[in-house]
């Protein structure tokens, strides 16, 4: 179950629990709910660091293209 939460919070998709039943007591499975949670936050944090990573990693490309270009004119313009 937990590992079907993460697979499925790494893909972004959300995965809804099933609502609790009548007759399971308020608090029972409290232990579960809360690694549920911490799951969902190191996952949701996962996420995050993905998001920044993608975006340096697009930032560093186009600065070398960038970088690649200025040398090449430089090159050409000396000679």
């Amino acid at each position: 179950m937990l590992t079907k939460i993460l697979l499925l919070r790494t893909q972004g998709l959300e995965f809804r629990r099933k609502p609790i039943p009548w007759y399971r007591k308020i608090g029972q499975d409290v232990e579960l709910d809360k690694e549920i949670n911490e799951i969902d936050m190191a996952v949701k944090a996962v996420i995050e660091l993905d998001k920044e990573v993608r975006l340096k990693r697009a930032y560093l490309r186009k600065e070398l293209k960038r970088r690649e270009l200025k040398r090449r004119e430089l090159k050409e313009s000396k000679s």
